[in-house]
């Protein structure tokens, strides 16, 4: 991983490319940043939007976010770890408005994304500039860095893989090596709270390379358990979070969902369309069309491209073994990407833990792009010293050469005339800058060309084709205000439309918590699709349902009126344009409500949010205080069962007049107590007690911290005398 660490480095250099490369990232992310528009993607209206909503609200009312009522019936919310509720920058976005702070909190994650490459590179691996500055521009510009823009959770994530990296080589090469542990603890608990816990999945094995790398280079062997120090000191912060995550995820439907969604298409990259996914089509603004779908979307460009081969050349004539290692890291992640395209995923499936997980194979292109991004450093810092050397152009001559071979036998496939042109000219000039001098011109023509590349494709990325004048929150109709009005939860049965106020209006799950309305339907990827809530529904369906999909995408009618009611279902929510509407409003009232194709149906056997049931009748409760994970409710009749419209998990506590009760499982679904005669006063908390467990661990962690701290400060006092 370290180049020559020895080199001295300029800081007034260091500090141009850092400011060069916020000024790139600005640029990049202006959809994001600028006052007068919104950033409205799929997931700011299904996902990250209402997850933000909901933490909001709770933090700023005075109470912890453990529970989400709005979505599956209620259902664990700190536990999601994509939620990002104890992730400290998120505190930042409260001061803004829901939209607006998400644009917001990804464009500083884009920016310390940049600044930590060109940090890694200028800073640790001692690469003269602008290597750095390519490196970050190559990486954000990328394909990974286009898709990741408008996926806030994996962009937290993935703005501190330099970082780490940064801090490894620290460890190993620094003569301080306790800074660098009080600095890996700090970064490795932030990348473990900041989202998606696929992405720190994918980055394990690039950390674990460079960690091989960098030990083997150095010879510090002996540091290694200063690794393992950190690693556990940063596990321990993030306790609160991750037991709640463990907690949950005995009870989630993961692994179903996991093998599902990994068929789907666009998912995996296609093989045969690997050269126009890493190198993209200049011709087209469509780079899904090039890649065959979002997720696919990796490129690097032609002039990043045939950097790369050359820095690994380079590097490979001073260290081979780790150059080796890397390659094989990155080579890895490329098979990976083809997801079950290759018989290497298959393998991996069955041999590697937690890969099940993976939902979405081509997102193990970071590793390669991340590696591609540091070999062009490479190179152009080659370039500094001296010309490259021609073994580096023979190395590019084959690949190429190889690449036509391929493209004869027919096992890739070649892009139009005009694009393979574009590709020949773009690496005529590559060429041609190497050999330019002085040769801080050629670097600097090089970066210029990168810009000028990634620029084209990034002029027409996916977040400056969302951008609206209205935030989502403003593209509320009647239908969220009439349903956030009324208590009572609802089912959306709408269409899956490209038109963005239709899927707010029409409650694309998990649009209903933008307003504040309920819904027994939900979206997620993780830990909050339960067993017991897919046992449910299944059964309310009539059949087995697929994990992978929302309810509203696979339930039929006739619906089962009275079965919903009893879960606590009031509103149906349908689109007149339906084929089967007729079937599907079979039982129901109304509609109630109409705003252009949506309707409002009402449920006849909805009785309350909270109701007494004995052997003959259900009476409502009334409901004295809700809010998130917390129900008062007052009864005043005979005894009975008393069940809300909740999502039953062991967590919950209640009491009746104060004193502790049993908490049971009605239905085998909703929470629920038995109460007695007479009026009373009873509370239901849902209260997880593993968090507070793991709040005392993170104490722990921190006082762990301090003492290396001060061990440091010593160490320090005592190394300068």
């Amino acid at each position: 991983m370290s180049y020559q660490p020895e080199r001295p480095t300029r800081r007034w250099q260091t500090a141009a490319e850092h400011v060069a490369a916020t000024i790139w990232t600005v640029w990049l992310m202006w959809p994001f940043i600028r006052t007068d528009r919104y950033v409205v993607g799929f997931d700011t209206l299904a996902y990250t939007g209402p997850n933000f909503v909901v933490g909001r609200r709770q933090w700023t009312s005075g109470h912890i976010p453990f529970w989400d009522s709005g979505i599956f019936g209620g259902v664990p919310h700190l536990a999601n770890p994509q939620t990002t509720e104890l992730y400290p920058l998120k505190f930042l976005g409260y001061l803004f408005s829901t939209n607006r702070a998400l644009g917001l909190l990804s464009a500083l994650h884009m920016v310390i994304l940049a600044n930590g490459l060109v940090a890694l590179v200028a800073r640790r691996l001692r690469l003269r500039a602008p290597a750095g500055l390519l490196a970050a521009i190559a990486f954000t510009g990328s394909g990974i860095g286009m898709t990741k823009a408008i996926q806030f959770e994996q962009l937290q994530v993935l703005a501190w893989l330099p970082w780490l990296c940064l801090c490894i080589h620290g460890l190993f090469f620094g003569q301080r090596p306790r800074r660098w542990v009080i600095g890996m603890t700090i970064i490795a608990a932030l990348t473990v709270l900041a989202g998606h816990p696929q992405i720190v999945y994918i980055e394990l094995p690039l950390l674990v390379t460079v960690t091989v790398v960098c030990a083997w280079v150095s010879g510090s062997w002996k540091r290694l358990p200063w690794l393992i120090v950190a690693g556990v000191l940063a596990g321990l912060l993030a306790s609160p979070q991750l037991l709640l995550v463990a907690q949950a995820s005995g009870r989630a439907s993961v692994a179903e969902v996991a093998k599902q969604s990994e068929a789907r298409s666009g998912f995996s990259i296609n093989p045969a369309r690997v050269v126009q996914t890493l190198l993209g089509n200049p011709r087209s603004l469509d780079q899904v069309g090039a890649s065959g779908g979002f997720e696919t979307v990796s490129f690097l460009g032609v002039t990043v491209a045939l950097l790369a081969l050359m820095g690994a050349s380079v590097a490979w004539r001073k260290r081979r073994l780790p150059v080796l290692l890397l390659t094989l890291c990155g080579v890895g992640g490329v098979l990976l990407a083809f997801g079950t395209n290759t018989i290497f995923h298959r393998a991996a499936g069955r041999l590697v833990p937690g890969y099940s997980f993976a939902r979405v194979p081509a997102r193990w292109m970071i590793i390669p792009t991340f590696l591609a991004a540091i070999a062009a450093a490479v190179a152009v810092d080659a370039l500094r010293s001296a010309r490259l050397p021609v073994k580096a152009f023979r190395v590019v001559l084959g690949v190429a050469i190889a690449l036509a071979f391929a493209v004869a036998l027919g096992s890739v496939q070649a892009p139009g005339r005009l694009v393979v042109g574009a590709w020949l000219g773009t690496a005529a000039l590559v060429v041609g800058a190497s050999w330019l001098r002085p040769r801080w011109l050629a670097a600097s023509l090089l970066v210029v060309l990168v810009v000028v590349e990634m620029g084209r494709y990034n002029d027409h990325s996916f977040a400056r084709g969302l951008t609206r004048t209205s935030s989502v929150t403003d593209l509320a109709g009647p239908v969220p205000k009439f349903l956030a009005s009324r208590p009572g939860r609802s089912l959306a049965v709408t269409n899956d439309a490209a038109d963005t106020p239709y899927l707010v209006n029409g409650f694309r799950p998990n649009a209903n918590n933008l307003f504040g309305a309920r819904s027994i339907d939900g979206y997620d990827g993780g830990v909050q699709i339960t067993k017991r809530w897919l046992a449910a529904m299944g059964t309310l369906a009539g059949g087995d349902l697929n994990p992978a999909v929302t309810l509203r995408g696979q339930i039929v009618g006739p619906l089962n009126v009275d079965g919903f009611g009893r879960l606590g279902v009031r509103y149906l929510v349908l689109d007149s344009g339906r084929p089967d509407i007729d079937t599907l409003s079979k039982g129901w009232t109304g509609p109630v409500l109409v705003d252009n194709t949506l309707q409002v149906w009402e449920n006849p056997t909805w009785v309350g949010e909270a109701v007494v049931a004995d052997a003959t009748t259900a009476t409502a409760a009334t409901v004295v205080n809700r809010r998130d994970g917390a129900m008062t409710v007052a009864t005043s009749g005979p005894a009975g069962l008393l069940r809300i419209d909740e999502q039953y998990a062991p967590e919950w506590r209640v009491t009746v007049d104060g004193r502790s009760a049993e908490v049971v499982a009605v239905e085998k679904f909703s929470v629920g107590t038995q109460v007695p005669a007479g009026q009373h006063t009873i509370t239901f908390t849902y209260a997880p007690r593993l968090f507070w467990v793991g709040v005392g661990l993170a104490g722990m962690a921190a006082l762990g911290l301090v003492a290396l701290l001060i061990l440091e400060r010593r160490y320090s006092v005592a190394f300068a005398e």
